[in-house]
């Protein structure tokens, strides 16, 4: 084992369906729902133009004969010059299948653009960021069938697809999701590989969706932007059901300055299954424990009874 784990290997098998509900070093308690983020900004209405209509100018009587009078400016407002052109400001979301039981999430949302926004995917949550154009492409692991996904903005207001997955039926899913500065990660060790090893499913070596439709082995999807603020990350393992007795999957934490001497956060995700909380509790903040890791094992008995 070229990497170091000689803290803990945590035994944390996660009862799925009909089980005791006892969960990995559960101490603190932790909603039942994903992390709600807070709105970071509010939006502000538009201000009210003010009154333009002319002022009422007193009648005269005119003379019998014309008199030229001067050309005076209209005192009636320009509609075309004082109106605001209209925009196209709401949100398009559309899902498009993919390999290995994937969608293709496209979100076109031009008043929206740099933005940080929350997806969720069923009971998987993470965040990203809208591009300069308010466009934003990503290829996002279906936790249900039919799947269902949500976009959030900043104001409050949102936007939501659904797409059928039947594809799904055929793989095995577990996430892992955590909210910043916390950390997590998956290995899954497949056909009885090493760390570091090929069959080494990780985030280093992720797969591939289409090897997966070829029953080859399974593929990592990382999920999350890491730059904005609160952030919210994931990583999923899918693997073809018929080669998920040969994974072995690990989700481990790392020993760094942000996550020693602490408690650490997080929720396991089965496809088709409940979020389970995971509550693992870090060793000291000691230069000697740097660049280790915290693992949990007994996520493949997960699958097991997931595929019961």
């Amino acid at each position: 084992m070229n990497r170091k784990r000689q803290i803990a290997m945590v035994a944390a098998t996660f009862f799925l369906a009909a089980a005791t509900g006892q969960y990995m070093q559960t101490t603190t308690p932790r909603p039942e729902t994903p992390p709600v983020v807070p709105t970071l900004f509010a939006t502000t209405s538009a201000t009210p133009r003010p009154d333009m209509t002319p002022p009422v100018i007193p009648g005269t009587i005119m003379p019998t004969t014309p008199v030229a009078q001067p050309s005076l400016p209209s005192l009636a407002p320009d509609a075309s010059a004082s109106l605001p052109m209209p925009t196209q400001c709401g949100p398009q979301l559309t899902l498009a299948p993919q390999p290995g039981a994937m969608l293709a999430l496209t979100l076109m949302a031009p008043c929206h653009a740099g933005e940080r926004v929350v997806i969720l995917s069923d009971d998987l949550s993470f965040t990203d960021l809208t591009g300069a154009d308010g466009r934003l492409a990503l290829s996002v692991p279906a936790m249900r069938d039919p799947a269902r996904i949500t976009v959030r903005f900043m104001g409050g207001q949102k936007v939501v697809a659904a797409a059928d997955v039947h594809e799904l039926a055929d793989f095995h899913r577990i996430a892992v999701q955590w909210m910043a500065p916390d950390a997590f990660r998956i290995d899954a060790l497949e056909n009885g590989a090493s760390f570091g090893a090929a069959g080494d499913i990780s985030a280093k070596t992720p797969g591939q969706p289409a090897a997966a439709k070829r029953a080859k082995g399974g593929f990592l999807t990382v999920l999350g932007n890491a730059s904005v603020p609160m952030a919210l990350q994931a990583e999923v393992y899918s693997v073809p059901k018929r080669l998920a007795k040969r994974s072995l999957v690990i989700v481990e934490a790392p020993v760094t300055a942000k996550t020693c001497g602490r408690s650490l956060l997080a929720q396991a995700v089965v496809a088709g299954r409940p979020a389970q909380d995971v509550n693992l509790a870090m060793p000291d903040c000691n230069p000697a424990n740097d660049g280790q890791f915290v693992a949990l094992t007994g996520l493949a008995n997960a699958l097991a009874v997931a595929s019961n």
